[in-house]
């Protein structure tokens, strides 16, 4: 299946960018979400109940994550653009988020 044509000349143009960016940048930026939480934690930002508002972002987090990952393929197939280097890295960030998850409902 051939890319979309009006996706073609962005797609190029992103493909050439990201073939720049080291995949580690990817496992690094999948901190984000925790350095937020943890500012907002910090903050007092979390509301009333703070287990509960932790748990709903991680979860969260880890259904973005997750569909990033399987985003992928049809991201490549339809667009063209090509972030198979980084499936894994956005794939297994789930794993350890959800063990904190888990570890938070005991």
């Amino acid at each position: 299946m051939r890319p979309l044509a009006f996706a073609r000349p962005a797609a190029q143009r992103l493909n050439a960018l990201l073939r720049h960016v080291p995949v580690g940048a990817v496992w690094l930026a999948g901190l984000l979400p925790l350095a937020l939480l943890v500012w907002d934690t910090v903050a007092a930002n979390l509301g009333v109940e703070p287990i509960r508002e932790i748990e709903h972002r991680l979860g969260l987090t880890a259904l973005y994550f997750l569909i990033g990952g399987l985003a992928v393929t049809p991201a490549l197939r339809l667009f063209g653009l090509n972030l198979i280097r980084y499936r894994r890295a956005i794939g297994l960030w789930p794993l350890p988020i959800c063990a904190c998850i888990c570890w938070l409902g005991r």
